[in-house]
């Protein structure tokens, strides 16, 4: 029994630093509606040593780029996901912060 859980534990640590898969792209054919055929739009990450993590969807203004990334900072115009491309929707996730949030102030709301 203790050798079946030192190998579930040995496999789920190795699964967790396979890399993800994420469209990389900036300028034109980036945007929204996104269309991962269009020229210049990638689906894997550069192979530079990094093991990536999260799917990045920045939006400045009317510029989307889309990329790999090794964590998620809370940034206005900055989507995050884990899974493999992930980044090619319209809006990514939401805040997991905010969502935390929200569902404290129920938490405690619920309880008065």
């Amino acid at each position: 029994m203790k050798l079946f859980l030192v190998t579930v534990l040995l496999i789920s640590m190795v699964a967790g630093t396979w890399a993800i898969d994420c469209y990389t792209c900036a300028g034109t054919g980036c945007g929204d509606p996104f269309d991962p055929s269009a020229t210049g739009v990638s689906d894997t990450c550069p192979n530079v040593g990094i093991t990536y993590t999260h799917c990045l969807k920045t939006v400045a203004g009317s510029t989307v780029a889309r990329t790999c990334g090794i964590a998620c900072v809370e940034v206005s115009g900055l989507y995050c996901c884990t899974t493999n491309l992930c980044n090619g929707g319209t809006t990514v996730t939401t805040s997991f912060v905010a969502m935390g949030v929200a569902m404290l102030a129920a938490f405690i709301l619920a309880r008065q």
